[in-house]
């Protein structure tokens, strides 16, 4: 799950290899990104949600997953999970709690386990990702899932992330894959997760403004956020790519977009139309918009290459993200359910 500090990944990894068990690396975990070794997994909320699996133990470090399937299938398996960690949880109902540090816990099961996980059942979801990530890679229109992608793909070793919440995380946890380039990722995560993610994202870049960073955001987020564009009197660097599809999109997932409410658009996707190039404007940042991916990718390496802040817009529209997640999800039912 997601973890700020970069203390215990290599610890993790070890203890998965002497046990052969996969790792289910949220983009939050400081693993997926840094790490080039073959039981890392980055593509399990797709095959999760199709097919059937039957875990004998889970061990789990961190806070609990951006995995919307993942973190029900816990609830599910609550009895056969360890959350290990230095420091107890809040709001975290996992059971069976190992109150010890990451690293000592990793050393010790190490030094003493001599036992290994099933080849069949660590090959089964390695073929899963593989055949995921061959559909991703494939995926080449214009779409907020691959928008997503092309975020982090810009970015180089060292370079940090950071991810607005609601559709923004969702999308950077299904379509990225796993990387040896060492990428820092943060988000607020939470119920209020929509609200203060600019003044995060310009916190995070004044304390290392020398290292290029990305804010990948949705428009009513960013909304909620605008007064924190003032900062950029302090002279920060970052480049913010908004999304902006009029609203708040991840409601058009949910059971409530086919309930049938009057006014669903008014009150719950809830467009603020806002003009992006004229807020940048008013807080003296730098403008771009783009429709394409071409020109994302292309405004992106552009912005690196200046001072201050550079908003980019990349327009979407709501109707087209949901399409195109459930198109995704019939390719990668049809790979690993065949007829």
């Amino acid at each position: 799950g997601p973890m700020e500090e970069n203390h215990h990944q290599e610890d993790i990894i070890r203890f998965a290899d002497k046990i052969q068990a996969p790792i289910l690396a949220d983009p939050l975990s400081q693993i997926r990104y840094g790490y080039q070794h073959d039981l890392i997994t980055a593509h399990y909320d797709h095959y999760l949600k199709l097919v059937d699996i039957h875990p004998d133990l889970i061990i789990r470090f961190g806070r609990k997953p951006t995995s919307n399937i993942l973190c029900r299938l816990l609830e599910e398996w609550k009895q056969k999970t360890f959350l290990v960690d230095e420091w107890i949880r809040f709001n975290d109902d996992c059971p069976n709690f190992i109150q010890v540090p990451i690293a000592a816990f990793c050393q010790n099961q190490i030094n003493k386990t001599d036992w290994k996980g099933q080849s069949e059942w660590t090959n089964l979801l390695l073929s899963f990702e593989r055949e995921i990530d061959i559909l991703i890679l494939a995926e080449t229109g214009y779409s907020e899932a691959i928008i997503a992608r092309a975020c982090h793909e810009s970015l180089q070793d060292g370079d940090q992330l950071i991810i607005g919440n609601s559709m923004p995380i969702r999308d950077v946890d299904m379509f990225t894959s796993v990387s040896g380039l060492k990428i820092d990722t943060y988000s607020n995560r939470g119920s209020s997760g929509i609200d203060g993610v600019n003044s995060t994202a310009l916190g995070i870049s004044a304390m290392n403004n020398d290292r290029k960073s990305l804010l990948l955001i949705g428009d009513l987020s960013f909304y909620h956020d605008m007064n924190g564009l003032l900062a950029s009197k302090y002279e920060m660097n970052i480049t913010i790519v908004v999304i902006n599809n009029r609203g708040g999109g991840i409601f058009s997932f949910l059971p409530i977009a086919d309930a049938g409410i009057e006014k669903f658009a008014q009150f719950w996707t809830a467009d603020a139309g806002l003009d992006l190039e004229k807020v940048a404007e008013l807080y003296h940042c730098q403008f771009s918009k783009t429709d394409n991916l071409e020109e994302l990718r292309v405004s992106i390496k552009e912005s690196f290459n200046k001072i201050g802040i550079h908003i980019i817009e990349a327009k979407t529209q709501i109707e087209d993200n949901v399409k195109a997640h459930k198109t995704f999800t019939e390719k990668v039912e049809n790979a690993l359910t065949p007829s």
